[in-house]
């Protein structure tokens, strides 16, 4: 039993699904699940998060709010698919932004699909844009949250947090050695009970407008912000799917659930989940129905790649342990520097806030800070080194050599899939020596993505929206 299904025994208490608040009867535990269980893990394995919030001026700000009224998704015609997302997965390419998540799919019925997506911290990676269609989420929620101010909580919904957050400290099974997690939930909890009906409501009137036949949205099943959006879908009776977004392993709490869960948890909840393979499957315990699709922007991309390798060391940073990954890229800079052997180092998405500060020292050092497109690095890129990301799954398209740090993060990996090495002493031995193994797996990216994309589709082109 591993840390999580430890945490998931929580789950079984029938006890869990009776606190809720007064709108429509929403349960508590979906809006706070992963950030509970995430936290919980973090703690346990000893992550540091870094993820730093954008210092922005008041021009910025202001900037920020027009820009999502401008693109607002009401201004959007009628289409028979939404495609929720992040702009955070936009990429430029020719001097346009893709989203290397969504638009793949997109582009398969362009005229009968928008998409709307998210800001990253109040700041949009999406302009100019090579798709015409997109909108801003943040308007929903800007406009949502103006609505709520001032408003009241209810003396039962009061209770109902108090009362929760006291039976998730007795039953939980991890005491956190930062108390602050639990005013987290409760400040999560307040700001949720004052905004979900602005939000559902808003949700539920933009697909009334647009009245589309089917709903994906990227990262549904970690509830929280997305239970409104879901709530809403539900309510017209719109199938909602999750499409993968990044590496799942035994570990992840947003795709993995107690065999006990409650059936009244999957009201919030996706209808089913587009897997990129059946590697990926035997990761996840969803209670929803799981759908072999592959990976479309990487299947499209890696069948042109033309090998070109270049004497390259990647080392992928996955916003877990900073302190370790700034150590072992100087390390191996040092031990390379006199080599033909070039190290370069690749930050989380999330990162962007934090070169100038927290990585400060491999800047400083002069080494590569890379921020291009992933699959240009790749497809040069001789070696990538990684503790646990998405990345280290992508390179096997790319015919790269693959080498796995070992943390308490990444137990659940299936590291025997690619080369491991004690030390960085020891890793450095067997890259001169060439030491390792190619790895091949055709259970980690399913095939003939379109297809099984407009199957789907089809499938669904005949529901209605009551």
């Amino acid at each position: 039993m591993n840390i999580l299904d430890k945490c998931l025994k929580i789950e079984e208490n029938p006890d869990l699904y009776n606190f809720k608040f007064l709108y429509k009867d929403t349960l508590l535990y979906p809006l706070i699940r992963f950030f509970l269980l995430q936290s919980a893990i973090e703690e346990m394995c000893n992550v540091i998060n870094p993820y730093g919030r954008n210092n922005l001026t008041i021009l910025n700000k202001i900037k920020y709010v027009l820009t999502s009224f401008f693109n607002r998704p009401q201004k959007a015609r009628q289409a028979d698919i939404i495609i929720f997302g992040e702009s955070i997965a936009n990429i430029k390419i020719n001097g346009k932004y893709f989203n290397r998540l969504t638009e793949t799919f997109a582009n398969v019925y362009h005229d009968k699909t928008i998409l709307i997506e998210n800001s990253n911290n109040m700041k949009y990676y999406k302009y100019p844009r090579e798709y015409s269609n997109v909108y801003s989420w943040d308007y929903i929620k800007i406009i949502s949250i103006i609505r709520a101010i001032g408003k009241k909580i209810f003396f039962h919904d009061q209770r109902q947090i108090d009362n929760f957050i006291l039976f998730l400290k007795n039953n939980f099974f991890w005491t956190f050695k930062n108390n602050h997690i639990w005013n987290e939930i409760k400040i999560k909890l307040i700001r949720y009970v004052k905004i979900l009906p602005f939000l559902t409501y808003s949700y539920k009137r933009l697909l009334k407008q647009i009245s589309p036949k089917l709903i994906l949205v990227g990262a549904a099943c970690y509830g929280g912000g997305y239970t409104p959006l879901i709530m809403a879908g539900k309510e017209l009776n719109i199938p909602i799917g999750e499409y993968q977004h990044g590496i799942i392993t035994l570990l992840h709490p947003a795709y993995n659930y107690s065999n006990k869960l409650q059936s009244v948890y999957l009201s919030y909840m996706p209808d089913f989940f587009l897997c990129y393979g059946i590697y990926w499957q035997r990761n996840m315990n969803l209670p929803i129905k799981n759908v072999l699709i592959g990976n479309p922007y990487l299947t499209e991309i890696s069948s042109n790649y033309k090998k070109n390798k270049k004497e390259t060391i990647l080392y992928i940073s996955s916003a877990a342990y900073p302190d370790l990954y700034i150590n072992s890229v100087l390390y191996l800079h040092k031990m390379f520097e006199n080599s033909n052997y070039k190290v370069i180092f690749r930050i989380h998405p999330c990162e962007y806030n934090i070169i100038e500060t927290i990585y400060k020292p491999i800047k400083n050092a002069e080494i590569l800070i890379d921020t291009a497109p992933l699959y240009d690095t790749l497809t040069y890129s001789k070696f990538v080194i990684g503790e646990i990301s998405t990345v280290l799954y992508e390179a096997i398209m790319f015919n790269c050599i693959i080498f796995v740090q070992n943390t308490p993060y990444n137990n659940n990996l299936d590291l025997e899939l690619f080369n491991n090495f004690l030390d960085l002493d020891d890793l450095v031995n067997k890259i001169h020596t060439k030491k390792y193994k190619l790895t091949k797996s055709d259970e980690i990216w399913e095939s003939n993505w379109c297809e099984k994309y407009k199957k789907l589709i089809e499938k669904y082109s005949h529901k209605e929206v009551v």
